[in-house]
């Protein structure tokens, strides 16, 4: 039987936290039934957001709302009720979102932006295999590493070398020979556009394929450029170098840092003889005791985006009312945005003056709308702040059941103690003598937990 932090712990990784009835839902349960629980697929095929197809908006508005659309999505998943999305595949949409990032700057067409998202999606705990195919003939995908003008009489040698790079081998893993062998085979595999120059859709110009016999990681043939993701993933020596890549990449982003081999080379065996199966190796990953080892709970940094849905969920926010297009953007982590194809980098990258101080300012708003506009009535059976202080619910009381609420289980004691002395502090400012400021000791203590160091480790 899991204990009640091992299930928090499980929730937070296998998407963006449990509410307090998900974590009691799991908390029963075996290790093996609750990692089944957390893993849990469905609803991999939304339909898209009218406003990304609207004439009358600009683009910028039409990112917003695919924006506020995707955020949603995360709030709105859950493990116990089968109607709404999946944590964990709105989890790992995200993560490949990362990893073969792809902005909208220079993309610049929400359509695009939102078919790339349906692939994470669909394939987020699928075939690997299956997710490099589609990503690489995705409009997003040839517009931002410009494979749309790369042909025989023009070779760009940009989407073959971070296909290899970044998506599949990583650095030091190929020869500048197999670039340009890369770049000949994806010749030819652009983008069509209508009169206007907008693009509308992959097309394959065999007129502008270089078909010439070349050598590429080892094996000399004619090279088209979907051979070649298939020859990385068979060939017996950069197979396990690319299974390998992938698996640190998401033990880094999703259990600890810095994996130890023997780890990372258990995944890999797990993900080739699984004939690449992401799910498998989730499987697997959350099977292993280091998984649930104490120095993994609450061993990560929530990334900008994790930060937002959790509050989101903790608060009952929407992704409208979160605007996530704009509030994102200035924590540093804007959906649809990424800073370069490296994409964003996790952990303590996001520990810093500024970005702690971003944060604060956004939280702070969240809180305040949510008191005051949103949900005004929000946790007025644990902070009664409209009454007088003697018929009020001891300070004690009121942390323990909020830190509860934030699904914050096993708070440090400097935490609990922090929280009660500024209570104890500040809650006589608020009576029924300032009726303008009711809401007064809610948003402050909101936001004192929304900034505490237990909501932002993950």
């Amino acid at each position: 039987m899991a204990t009640r932090v091992e299930a928090a712990h499980a929730l937070r990784r296998a998407g963006f936290g449990g509410s307090p009835a998900e974590i009691t839902a799991m908390e029963p349960k075996s290790q093996a039934a609750l990692i089944a629980a957390a893993l849990v697929v469905r609803d991999r095929a939304p339909s898209a957001p009218v406003a990304i197809a609207d004439p009358a908006l600009g683009e910028w508005q039409r990112l917003g709302e695919l924006s506020k659309w995707w955020l949603d999505r995360m709030i709105r998943s859950s493990y116990i009720d089968s109607t709404k999305p999946s944590p964990i595949v709105e989890k790992m949409t995200m993560f490949w979102h990362n990893h073969f990032a792809t902005s909208s700057d220079k993309v610049n067409d929400a359509r695009w932006m939102h078919q790339q998202n349906a692939i994470f999606r669909s394939n987020a705990v699928g075939s690997f295999r299956t997710l490099c195919h589609k990503v690489a003939i995705g409009p997003a995908m040839l517009i931002y590493l410009d494979n749309e003008t790369n042909t025989k009489q023009a070779p760009n040698q940009n989407f073959a070398r971070e296909l290899m790079e970044l998506f599949m081998l990583g650095v030091g893993n190929y020869t500048e020979d197999d670039v340009i062998t890369g770049a000949a085979a994806w010749s030819g595999h652009n983008v069509r556009y209508d009169r206007s120059w907008r693009p509308i859709g992959y097309r394959f110009y065999a007129d502008r394929h270089d078909g010439t016999v070349r050598t590429f990681l080892g094996k000399t043939q004619s090279w088209n450029g979907p051979q070649t993701i298939d020859w990385m993933l068979d060939s017996p020596v950069t197979g396990p170098i690319c299974a390998k890549f992938i698996c640190k990449k998401m033990w880094t982003w999703l259990v600890t840092p810095n994996p130890a081999q023997t780890v990372v080379d258990a995944l890999a065996a797990v993900l080739i003889a699984n004939n690449w199966s992401i799910l498998a190796v989730l499987k697997a990953m959350m099977a292993r005791p280091e998984f649930w080892d104490a120095t993994a709970q609450n061993g990560l940094v929530r990334t900008p985006v994790e930060y937002a849905a959790a509050i989101g969920k903790s608060l009952g926010l929407t992704g409208a009312q979160m605007n996530p297009q704009w509030s994102l953007e200035g924590m540093g982590q804007a959906l649809f945005r990424p800073p370069n194809v490296s994409g964003w980098r996790p952990n303590e990258y996001w520990i810093s003056t500024s970005a702690m101080s971003a944060r604060a300012d956004i939280s702070r708003y969240w809180a305040w709308i949510t008191t005051s506009q949103v949900n005004p009535a929000i946790f007025t059976d644990v902070v009664a702040d409209n009454l007088p202080l003697d018929q009020r619910q001891p300070t004690a009381t009121v942390v323990a059941t909020m830190l509860e609420r934030f699904s914050i289980v096993a708070p440090s004691a400097e935490l609990v103690q922090q929280l009660a002395a500024w209570c104890d502090a500040n809650r006589h400012r608020w009576t029924q003598a300032e009726p303008w400021n009711y809401w007064g000791e809610r948003t402050h203590l909101l936001h004192q937990i929304l900034m505490c160091r237990d909501f932002h480790l993950n």
